[in-house]
């Protein structure tokens, strides 16, 4: 949550320096390379922020109190709980006076208990009187004993160095993006960002969640154990042997990642050390853009053609033809378009006849 602030700025701290400098694609690379480097050196001091292990009999210590080289099963057990028919299972722990810390009363070898839940105290602890000399407390309280208060201040220290740490590297998050959107063909961006994200997620996202478990599961020192038999959460760790895994595995992964960095720098100035590869880039960019707006104007303009001629009103024309008296009137719908070809409508006709009187003769008869 801490490093979440200072990465949000160094992302746009990075866009401004692209924006003010205008950096070259080789100039990004490098930008990303010095602050990724810069990080990695920052990572390097998390190793001396140590806190060491609490003391925990039959785990970290022995029961007389000195510490232990190897961890075995059998060191829970001692000479003064023996014959309590103790669980090693069980994992109630407990905090003596002298700062040791024993994984159950039982273990501690205690005989009476008083007060009630958080503020029970365990009296009587044979394995509590044997490390220590006569005359001191034999008591134990419920819970572990707190850390040492250096380890405090190595924390505050761990927070300060991870948190100036994803700073500058999130300072060249954003010249390493443009650099990708930089030196790939148009046609190919967007292939490129899918396979990147693929192989992030595959490569980063998937696995790593499985060996760093894996890993950190190896310096547990006391598991828990379910109802039903199997194993269940870890209740202690080898703080040592965590940080210098963790810190390492994270040190090791990040230091491979530089020699492709370096390659890439290499192959970046070899291709774009070019003298007029900027200006063949922006004539081709050009000419792409002219293609593109040419195309476009010409799907513009099909499309509004049919969109008048879908619209355009029809209009009804009357005609009249006179073949016989008392013609009908029809109607011709126009042609659709102005630049259609108009039909002329068809002349009227006319229908004469030449009337001849009778002849007398015709009359009489």
């Amino acid at each position: 949550v801490l490093n979440l602030p200072a990465v949000a700025m160094g992302i746009f701290l990075g866009g401004l320096l692209m924006r003010r400098y205008k950096l070259s694609v080789v100039s990004g690379a490098q930008l990303s390379f010095a602050t990724s480097f810069m990080g990695y050196l920052l990572l390097l001091l998390q190793f001396g922020t140590k806190c060491d292990n609490i003391p925990i009999a039959g785990l970290t210590v022995s029961y007389n109190g000195t510490k232990t080289v190897l961890y075995n099963g059998e060191m829970l057990f001692s000479e003064c709980n023996r014959n309590c028919s103790c669980s090693a299972e069980q994992w109630d722990p407990v905090c003596s006076g002298s700062g040791i810390t024993y994984i159950s009363p039982c273990m501690a070898g205690c005989l009476t208990s008083s007060g009630h839940g958080k503020h029970t105290v365990f009296n009587n602890c044979s394995c509590v009187s044997a490390s220590f000399p006569v005359g001191s407390t034999t008591s134990v309280r419920m819970g572990q004993c707190p850390h040492a208060k250096d380890c405090s201040r190595s924390f505050t220290s761990y927070m300060a160095v991870s948190v100036l740490s994803s700073f500058i590297n999130a300072l060249g998050a954003t010249p390493g993006y443009m650099v990708i959107i930089r030196c790939i063909p148009p046609d190919l961006k967007s292939l490129a960002l899918g396979i990147q994200a693929l192989v992030t997620r595959t490569l980063g996202g998937i696995p790593a969640p499985v060996y760093f478990g894996a890993l950190i599961d190896s310096t547990c020192l006391k598991w828990s154990v379910k109802k039903c038999g199997g194993r269940g959460a870890c209740r202690t760790y080898d703080s040592d042997m965590y940080r210098i895994i963790f810190l390492g595995l994270i040190t090791c992964l990040s230091g491979l990642s530089y020699f492709f960095i370096i390659a890439v720098i290499i192959l970046l100035r070899r291709q774009f050390s070019r003298p007029g590869w900027e200006t063949e880039l922006q004539l081709k960019s050009s000419k792409e853009t002219e293609i593109k707006n040419l195309s476009k104007t010409i799907e513009s303009s099909a499309s509004f053609r049919r969109t008048r001629l879908r619209h355009e009103p029809k209009v009804c024309i009357n005609t009249m033809t006179e073949s016989e008296e008392g013609g009908r009137t029809h109607q011709r719908p126009e042609a659709d378009g102005p630049n259609s070809m108009k039909i002329k409508p068809e002349p009227k006709s006319e229908t004469t006849a030449e009337l001849t009187p009778r002849s007398p003769d015709r009359v009489n008869t």
